[in-house]
């Protein structure tokens, strides 16, 4: 049976009865006499951002157009950039040469931008201002002919500070931030935990164990979340942020729904790690009351469109595209009737499964791609400093590996229930943390906000010069 796990109404479906307005009106009410609600088809991540992990038992249709309403909308906004910059799966249509409007933050000042953005310019269509008192000066973002009025109608005018105007603003100012990575943005937490309770539902987590992130009385999400920032506490993680641009499925979105738990405890901790475009990265505590088995599920995709074309089959690949076809839907296939088939018939079946798993995308093949280089690194680095040898030690702890009865090693493959949730510290006594825990400890400490506020803006400025990398490969000079 499934739940809505904003209302807790049970999940009924109205398909196949045909329904006017009234009647479906009339049908919902009785529904809701009996604690059941109408299900509908709801995106774990935003269509908006080329989520496209769906699921018909997490949310109803009213509770699903209520969170639209009052959390996926403003925090869409946010990434109307990319939804013009990126050529996403869901808007292949779209002229990136059109401007459109966004929001922009503006960290050294800590306000907010409304801008025109395109591939050529970011302009600045509203109006906002900042006095910095100490240095006499007065920040006016907008247009020049509007400043006077503004002024004047802030009372700011009076000031004998000196007017520094700026109608357009520059991406290579890393003092600008898009965008607002502030851990205290409401809406940005509220959606994150949105993800997270539809990830966990999804997977069959009980409505009664998401206490950390929805307001069971209020039938709403929570207004305080745990909402922890990931960080780069080892060298291997470090090189990871550093190479991943370089790597196939980049930008990718990648969540991971997990427990903790702690000696001598019953209850376990769920969290789930958010990364939306590579670049926003984010543990959400959903629970704190577990008491079922560990839970551990993975999810990635790519967020780019991708173009299929039909291809021609090469006889030489024979084995390939009977293997293919085998892991795909045709389970019962043998290699006595893949010959059987004539050309043309192997030829539509490989390229219809070649067309609807073009988005597939395993996360262990991934890591896998990218430490080699960072091992190979390593190698040829004949410094063998603290930095490098806790690189080695990470990536070493990442994989698990399996012997043979004499301990030969038979397979070595990725841990995914290590990657960015347990890791080893780079101390003596090399000891295993949380990266949630550790990110929320360090969340008091000064030095770390403003490390993290840093890596943060390289983050945001690696998926810009991608995504400028991007526009010069399809519009080379």
């Amino acid at each position: 049976m499934s739940i809505c796990y904003l209302c807790g109404l049970r999940l009924v479906s109205l398909k196949g009865l045909k329904l006017n307005n009234n009647e479906k009106k009339e049908k919902i009410v009785d529904l809701k006499r009996n604690g059941e609600c109408v299900k509908h088809e709801e995106h774990i991540i935003p269509n908006a951002l080329g989520g496209y992990l769906k699921s018909d038992n997490v949310l109803c249709e009213e509770c699903g157009s209520k969170l639209n309403d009052a959390v996926d909308h403003k925090f869409i906004e946010n990434f109307d950039f990319l939804k013009k910059l990126l050529n996403l799966r869901v808007d292949r249509s779209s002229n990136k040469n059109n401007q459109t409007k966004a929001k922009f933050y503006l960290s050294k000042f800590k306000i907010v931008l409304d801008v025109m953005w395109s591939n050529e310019k970011i302009e600045c269509y509203g109006v906002n201002h900042h006095i910095e008192h100490e240095e006499e000066k007065i920040y006016f973002f907008g247009k020049k002919q509007r400043a006077e009025k503004y002024l004047k109608e802030k009372k700011i005018d009076s000031l004998n500070y000196e007017l520094i105007i700026s109608e357009f603003v520059e991406l290579q100012d890393e003092n600008f931030i898009f965008p607002n990575f502030n851990i205290e943005n409401l809406n940005f937490k509220q959606e994150l935990a949105k993800i997270s309770a539809g990830f966990a539902t999804k997977l069959g987590v009980d409505r009664k164990f998401l206490n950390r992130v929805i307001d069971f009385e209020n039938k709403s999400i929570l207004d305080k979340l745990c909402i922890y920032p990931f960080y780069p506490f080892t060298e291997l993680d470090v090189e990871i942020e550093k190479i991943k641009q370089e790597c196939y499925e980049h930008p990718h979105h990648f969540l991971s729904l997990f427990t903790l738990q702690f000696e001598n405890k019953e209850e376990k901790l769920i969290f789930c790690y958010v990364e939306l475009f590579s670049t926003f990265q984010y543990y959400v505590l959903l629970s704190d009351n577990y008491t079922e088995e560990s839970i551990y599920h993975v999810y990635a995709q790519p967020v780019l469109f991708k173009e299929f074309e039909e291809i021609e089959l090469d006889y030489k690949q024979g084995n390939y595209y009977f293997e293919l076809l085998k892991c795909n839907g045709y389970d019962c296939l043998t290699w006595e009737k893949f010959n059987q088939m004539t050309y043309e018939e192997q030829k539509r079946k490989v390229n219809h499964v070649m067309e609807i798993t073009r988005y597939d995308f395993y996360y262990e093949d991934y890591l896998d791609k990218i430490f080699t280089p960072i091992t190979n690194k390593f190698i040829f680095n004949n410094n063998k400093d603290d930095k490098s040898l806790d690189l080695a030690f990470n990536i070493k702890d990442i994989y698990q590996t399996e012997y043979d009865r004499d301990g030969d090693i038979v397979s070595e493959s990725v841990d995914l229930k290590k990657y960015r949730i347990t890791y080893i510290d780079g101390f003596s006594n090399r000891e295993r943390k949380f990266y949630a825990l550790e990110s929320c400890k360090f969340l008091k400490d000064k030095n770390f906000i403003t490390r993290l506020e840093k890596y943060n803006h390289e983050k945001f400025f690696q998926l810009l010069n991608f995504i400028k990398n991007q526009m010069n490969k399809e519009n080379p000079s």
